[in-house]
């Protein structure tokens, strides 16, 4: 559960970057879309004075009676010419003069030709700069439309980790309710085995003191000192077996409890995995109790000693069970509790 909040928890500040990360485009797009609208506005103001020049130029060429001038060589002198005679027929009042006119109206001429040369020159240079300026705004404009096409697109990937996120929020609520869950229930668990430990410890206080019952109290790991009494009744008088009998069995009593020093196991392969592991009959300490004491005194011993590796194996003591004596096995709460409920029935019955 642990590793699973962790993961839940980077989880959630990866998204949270997204979405902050998210926030920071929105807020250029929005930058992006204010920008762009006064590009364009720029744009139309541009070319409405683009416009008013077009017009001003016209209008100067129509005053002067000329058409559109050209800066090439033979435009010009072309141009020039037809200047020249307009202003002559304008200017010329007195027939008698007319040779005179033509040379002071031809310098007239050339200087109004020559400053609107250079006027519309002028005029041409910054109106190629303003084009070159609105050409750039254009290119800028055109970058900003593909930014901010680029930002439409991650608006639309912020609004589906959003989704993302909410749907992960909601799956941390399921994992958070489930966590709750299994803690009440290991509460649960751990307080129903308390309790059946004790009414386990209960019944078998009360199951002691009753004589050869069916379902009683069995010590299990602990050897059967009549065992090593007989064996030993077969080699020594009474008076020594008795003694050898206790010496014997407190020696295999230590053999049992010294996990370092002894360990008669072999395992038990399937497939080349380790299944279990058992006895192994081929130890030497067995070998030697079986050849020097007898068959059933080993069996004795690797019966205690299974016993103690199926109720108590951390320890390797001996322990108090509830036993079922009439088919050699752990008896259950219930046939305890049955049990004790019959002998208390005939004890009922007796007095009455």
């Amino acid at each position: 559960m642990s590793e699973n909040r962790s993961i839940l928890l980077n989880a959630e500040n990866h998204l949270q970057k997204i979405i902050q990360k998210c926030e920071r485009h929105q807020s250029l797009l929005e930058s992006g879309k204010q920008e762009l609208e006064k590009l364009r506005q720029e744009s139309k103001k541009h070319l409405a004075q683009c416009a008013s020049v077009r017009e001003k130029l016209s209008a100067e060429n129509r005053k002067v009676l000329l058409p559109p001038i050209s800066f090439e060589c033979s435009n010009l002198d072309k141009n020039r010419e037809t200047v020249l005679s307009l202003i002559i027929l304008q200017k010329s009042e007195d027939r008698s003069s007319y040779p005179e006119v033509p040379q002071k109206v031809k310098r007239e001429v050339d200087e109004t030709l020559m400053k609107l040369a250079e006027k519309q020159k002028l005029e041409l240079e910054n109106l190629h700069k303003r084009i070159l300026y609105l050409q750039n705004q254009l290119n800028g404009r055109q970058g900003l439309e593909l930014k901010l096409e680029t930002l439409k697109s991650f608006e639309a990937d912020c609004e589906q980790f959003l989704g993302m996120r909410k749907d992960f929020q909601e799956k941390k609520e399921q994992v958070d309710d489930l966590e709750n869950l299994a803690t009440v229930l290991l509460v649960n668990e751990q307080r129903a085995k308390g309790e059946l430990h004790e009414a386990r410890g209960a019944l078998m206080n009360g199951l002691i003191d009753f004589p050869n019952p069916t379902i009683g109290v069995k010590k299990l790991g602990e050897l059967d000192s009549l065992c090593f009494l007989k064996a030993c009744k077969r080699k020594y008088p009474i008076e020594i077996a008795e003694i050898k009998a206790v010496e014997l069995c407190s020696l295999w009593e230590s053999n049992l409890q010294d996990f370092s020093d002894w360990h008669p196991f072999k395992a038990i392969l399937c497939d080349g995995v380790i299944i279990k592991e058992d006895i192994d009959m081929e130890d030497e300490r067995l070998k030697n109790l079986k050849d020097e004491w007898g068959e059933d005194l080993c069996y004795t011993v690797t019966n205690t000693l299974r016993e103690l590796i199926e109720y108590n194996p951390n320890g390797r003591l001996p322990v108090k069970e509830l036993w079922n004596y009439e088919f050699n096995r752990k008896a259950s709460l219930r046939e305890g509790a049955e049990f004790l409920l019959q002998k208390w029935r005939t004890l009922k019955r007796r007095k009455r």
